[in-house]
């Protein structure tokens, strides 16, 4: 990033930069300068190093914690998931890979779209937990996803 320069308002006790003004990954260094009206040529330096980190991204996923009958379809859906480090609606879902995979078995990967459809009627009734893996600019998060296959109907809240 270049240089910026600056002159401040002597009253103004914070520096305030807006959200996504600084990039992700990115060192940057602030040094600010002050010095006495009634003697300019004096004046003291202090510098501070930032380091702007990349946040994995924040997995939001519908479609689990449920009840499913046999003739449902079920749809986990973490199309919804975001990436923290760029302002909300500036990346697109092709910015994303998904990973799916049975907690039993988490390196065996199903499925690898935002949304995983499956027929209940595939699955014996009993209680799943899915993996879903999102990653981002090479950060990855993980999530759990569970939901129950049940004979006949699920209860009524």
């Amino acid at each position: 990033p270049a240089s910026v320069t600056a002159q401040v308002n002597f009253h103004v006790k914070d520096l305030v930069i807006p959200a996504f003004v600084l990039v992700a990954g990115t060192n940057y260094t602030f040094s600010l300068t002050t010095s006495l009206r009634i003697n300019l040529a004096t004046s003291t330096v202090v510098s501070s190093s930032v380091y702007v980190a990349i946040v994995p991204p924040v997995i939001r996923v519908f479609g689990g914690n449920r009840d499913y009958r046999l003739t449902d379809t079920i749809s986990l859906n973490a199309s919804a998931s975001i990436n923290p480090n760029v302002p909300i609606g500036s990346t697109s879902l092709s910015d994303f890979t998904f990973s799916w995979a049975l907690a039993s078995s988490p390196d065996s990967i199903l499925y690898t779209s935002a949304v995983y459809t499956i027929n209940a009627n595939t699955l014996p009734a009993g209680t799943y937990i899915y993996i879903i893996y999102v990653t981002v600019r090479g950060m990855t998060s993980t999530s759990a996803i569970s939901f129950n296959v049940v004979l006949g109907a699920p209860p009524i809240a």
